[in-house]
């Protein structure tokens, strides 16, 4: 049988005791990270290229904490495919890469990743030919760097290290390890490793980072780009404005290169969701009574999962009966955001707040 809890909430500012006796629903996201004292930031990761562009450009450490490129970087050689794996000018993708986001976001140290991930869908790459020439050559040396922009954030998130981090003592007495199911945004396996949830009640629905060295080298060797680190980022796909493309590119070569790096990064959320289908059939199949988000934006391009939770949950005929339950420290307007969408997307139970 399972366990019955004792743990506090607070409906309607009253503080209740509740106990809970059935499976409970989380969705992740970034916050809950940033919550357990994880640098898993914008800034953070800004702060990674930055220090490794310093380093690789033998620049002493200057005042500044990010460093500014101010001219468009010049390009990497084309990666040649060797016995050893891939002999590629990584240091000049980092460079490129960094000026294109910095360019992008007007120089922004800190942002919510999801307003990162829109600015690469307007990555300002003709300047680049511009200024280098309309070739083929340069096109295809620009795709290769920005199909490896996810690689690069592979080669970051591992660098995170849990091995500090405190459990939320609230958050300690909801979660169960091995009833509770879990949608998590992020890449990082916190739940797992801090509150022992069973892995195979999570579904990191954009992949997870590599903990094993031998394996981080695997995939690294082969090719930092996205078909080997398994992470998703990008943006939704109506985004992409083709009309303003194909108009900036003439030459059909070109236009099609860079077309392939730009659709490299749109997140195909549809397939995302097929691919994890047994875990939303789980997810209608079990007693979701409770919803807890933590850390999580709702930002438009994650809301097909929540539509996605809401119809399985319709189905189950379980979700007038349902709490969601936003963290006690989002303010009013925000959790009033939330509910909103939340509500477009099919819910209609009820809402509540809880502390972590």
């Amino acid at each position: 049988g399972l366990t019955t809890n004792l743990v506090y909430f607070r409906i309607k500012n009253k503080l209740v005791e509740k106990v809970i006796d059935m499976s409970n629903l989380f969705i992740i996201g970034n916050g809950f990270d940033i919550a357990h004292g994880l640098p898993t930031k914008y800034a953070d990761f800004k702060k990674y290229l930055s220090d490794r562009i310093k380093i690789n450009q033998g620049i002493k450490d200057n005042d500044e904490d990010y460093i500014k490129i101010t001219e468009i970087p010049s390009l990497p050689e084309q990666k040649i495919w060797c016995k050893k794996g891939v002999c590629a000018e990584y240091w000049k993708e980092e460079r490129l890469i960094y000026w294109l986001i910095d360019e992008v976001s007007n120089k922004k140290s800190d942002m919510k990743w999801s307003d990162f991930e829109t600015y690469l869908s307007e990555l300002n790459i003709h300047s680049i030919l511009e200024k280098w020439g309309y070739t083929i050559d340069n096109a295809m040396k620009i795709q290769e760097t920005i199909c490896d922009i996810s690689g690069f954030f592979f080669r970051w998130i591992n660098t995170i290290d849990l091995s500090k981090v405190q459990k939320k003592s609230n958050l300690e007495k909801i979660i169960r390890g091995d009833t509770d199911f879990v949608l998590s945004f992020n890449y990082t396996e916190t739940l797992e490793r801090i509150y022992g949830v069973c892995k195979h009640n999570i579904c990191h629905i954009h992949g997870t980072r590599e903990t094993n060295y031998e394996e981080q080298k695997r995939k690294d060797m082969v090719s930092i780009g996205k078909d080997y680190c398994n992470l998703i980022i990008g943006y939704e796909e109506k985004l992409l404005n083709l009309k303003e493309h194909n108009l900036l590119y003439s030459d059909e070569n070109i236009r099609n290169a860079i077309l392939i790096a730009k659709t490299g990064l749109i997140k195909d959320v549809d397939q995302n969701i097929f691919n994890e289908k047994a875990f939303f059939e789980n997810i209608e199949k079990a007693d979701i009574q409770n919803i807890y988000s933590v850390g999580l934006s709702y930002s438009n391009v994650d809301m097909p999962y929540i539509r996605e939770i809401c119809d399985r949950i319709r189905k189950s005929k379980k979700i007038k009966e349902c709490m969601w339950y936003f963290e006690e420290y989002d303010s009013t307007e925000r959790r009033n955001e939330f509910k909103r969408k939340i509500t477009e997307a099919g819910y209609n139970g009820s809402y509540a707040e809880f502390r972590m």
